[in-house]
Formats: structure tokens, sequence, C-alpha cells
């Protein structure tokens, strides 16, 4: 009996402590959130000061970030006006290059054209006086066939259209440096030059018909001559035939 009464004693000990430990522990949570509940609302609730402080630091940083956009805006913009600038001078670069090899080529052309026309007047030249010292050979010998009494009406009518022509070409040539001048002188070389170009072939087509012109000569020269000794032959036979008799 007596150890039952010391076990339910013993119980109620230990009940007693845990109640205790039990609404130790209650008023600690209580005091805790006590404590959690105080701090919100001092966070919450600021004081007067402390409010526009916060407030300026975000007007800050709303400040700072509207700087670094407009900041990075401005470098956009910077680096296109850079670029547009860099087109804008390579474009004026190639121009540049493009006209100063215009310059080249022009110079080149007028440099071709000259030492052409040159070369070509000089074969003109050349051509006429050799043309010429022909004319005056065969002027002669017409001279000397008359004297003896050949017909060298046809061949001195042929000689004479020979140095019409000459004449001509030689007129040709003398304004031919005046038109390669003038065509050197043009901004478009190249086109230009098609005017001297009909000048020498009109000159050259001059050159070709008192050719032409000096064949019928010595043709109808030699015709003549032929004719002149056939009629001498004939003329000795019929003397000698007269005196015969």
């Amino acid at each position: 009996m007596k150890t039952l009464s010391n076990i339910l004693i013993s119980h109620l000990f230990f009940l007693s402590l845990f109640g205790l430990a039990t609404y130790a522990f209650a008023e600690e949570d209580t005091a805790v959130e006590a404590e959690a509940t105080i701090s919100a609302e001092a966070t919450i609730e600021t004081t007067p000061e402390e409010r526009p402080a916060g407030t300026e630091a975000v007007r800050e940083k709303i400040q700072e970030r509207e700087a670094i956009s407009e900041e990075r805006q401005a470098e956009r913009e910077a680096n296109q006006e850079e670029r547009v600038e860099t087109r804008e001078s390579l474009a004026e670069e190639r121009q540049i290059i493009r006209d100063e090899r215009r310059v080249v080529l022009q110079a080149e052309a007028q440099a071709r054209i000259t030492n052409l026309a040159a070369n070509i007047s000089n074969r003109i030249d050349a051509a006429i006086v050799r043309m010429q010292n022909i004319i005056d050979r065969i002027e002669t010998r017409i001279d000397k066939l008359e004297e003896r009494g050949v017909d060298t009406s046809a061949a001195a009518s042929a000689l004479a259209e020979a140095q019409i022509s000459v004449d001509a070409a030689k007129l040709s040539v003398a304004n031919i440096d005046a038109e390669v001048a003038l065509a050197l002188s043009s901004e478009d070389v190249r086109s230009t030059w098609s005017t001297v170009k009909t000048s020498f072939g009109t000159i050259r087509d001059l050159l070709k018909d008192a050719h032409a012109n000096l064949r019928v000569c010595v043709s109808e020269l030699k015709k003549a001559v032929t004719e002149f000794q056939e009629d001498y032959v004939a003329a000795e036979a019929e003397l000698e035939a007269a005196t015969s008799e």
C-alpha cells in the first residue's frame, strides 16, 4: 500500500514539472512573437525623419539608372553618327580616287593620242612628199615627150587630178595639228578623237585618189609613147618606101 502511494506521488511530481515546463515554453513563444511584431511595426512605421531618407535613396537609384540609360543612348547616337561620317568619308575617298584615276586615264589617253597623231601625221607627210616627187618627175617626162611630139594630153589630165588631190591632202594636214590640240583640250578625249580620225581618213582617201590618178597617168603616158613609136616606125617605113621608088 505504501509502495502504491509512492508511485502516485512520483507521477504527480513529474506531471507538475511537465506543466511548469510547458507554461515556460508558452511564455517564451509569446515573448518571441511579441518581439517580432514590434520589430515589424518598427520597420513599417518609420519616423517622419527616416521616411524621406529612403525615398531619396530610391530617387537617386532611379536618377542613376536614367543617367546610365541616357549615356548609353548618347553613345549609340554617337556611334551611329560616327558610322555615317565613316561612310561619307569613304564615299568621298572613293570619289577622289575615281577623279584621280580619271585624270590619270585622261592624261594617258592624251599621251597616246598625241603620239598616235604625230605618227600618222609623219607618215602622211612622208607619203605626200613622196607622191609630190613622183608628180614632179612625171611632169618633167611629159614636157620632154611633148617636145618630141608625143600626145600626152590624157596623161597630163590624170597628172593634174593627182596634183589636186595631193594639194588638198597638204591643206588638211596643215590643219590637223589644230584639230588634235582641240581634241586634247576636251574633257572627253576619246569622243573628240573621232573628229580627228575622220580628218585623217579624208587625207588618206585624197592620197588614194592621187595614187590612182598617177597610175592612170603612167598608163596613158606609156600608151602615148607606144603609139608615137608605132607612128614613128610607120612614118619611117613610108619615108623609106617613098625614097626607094
